[in-house]
């Protein structure tokens, strides 16, 4: 029985690692008394594995993380489960039930939505969103293991719109082009002429699939 649980992770653990967050949950699964499967050999450990690894300093309102039962329960014992071993400052959103043959939860992500919530005003405006969104090449760096290397971002960003104090968009993630969210950030402030980084609070909304829909909004199956 392959479950997804869907669960928040607020402000005050986003710095918060993705090592550290898979120690978290596979310590939440371990307490939790539900039959979890684990792995064959001399260290068995937990099965489980997130949908995408969470940047340090991000927040996340809607994380996925998929485990198996060895053995079949009704969805609200193990939300329960769940919910009373995660840490109190937690939240567990939701649980959707899967075929035990369907595609992993990883290899669904195609995108993520963010929400960039500034302190105080923006410093760019609409227009310049617009005109930032209007060139056909936006040429960027990345630091990779194996160095720097130089890409193209605009095929990377789907969807960006300012909303009060908030900046929202929608990045590629997946293992054939990324965009960090503070990447993206960091060349639209450029573009913008702004001089100095903004402070602001990161946080990932939900994560989405090639047709950008909602991995949480998935039916059972």
């Amino acid at each position: 029985m392959k479950c997804w649980a869907v669960y928040q992770v607020p402000e005050s653990l986003r710095l918060l690692g993705h090592l550290d967050l898979m120690r978290s949950m596979q310590r939440v699964l371990r307490r939790s008394g539900l039959p979890i499967k684990y792995s064959q050999g001399f260290n068995p450990h937990v099965q489980m594995s997130l949908a995408a690894p969470k940047p340090v300093g991000m927040a996340g309102e809607n994380e996925l993380m998929e485990f198996t039962l060895t053995e079949p329960l009704p969805r609200e014992a193990v939300k329960e489960a769940i919910q009373k071993a995660l840490p109190e400052v937690m939240a567990l959103k939701g649980l959707i039930l899967r075929d035990d043959k369907a595609a992993a939860l990883p290899a669904l992500v195609r995108m993520a939505s963010y929400r960039v919530d500034f302190y105080g005003k923006p410093p760019f405006s609409a227009r310049q969103l617009s005109d930032f969104l209007s060139q056909t090449e936006i040429p960027a760096v990345k630091t990779t293991k194996k160095g720097k290397r130089s890409y193209d971002m605009r095929p990377l960003i789907m969807q960006a719109e300012l909303k009060g104090q908030s900046l929202h968009c929608t990045l590629s993630l997946w293992e054939g082009g990324a965009c960090r969210c503070d990447d993206f950030l960091e060349q639209l402030c450029r573009f913008a002429g702004v001089s100095e980084a903004p402070q602001v609070i990161y946080t990932r909304v939900r994560l989405l699939d090639k047709k950008a829909k909602p991995l949480d909004s998935y039916a059972d199956c």
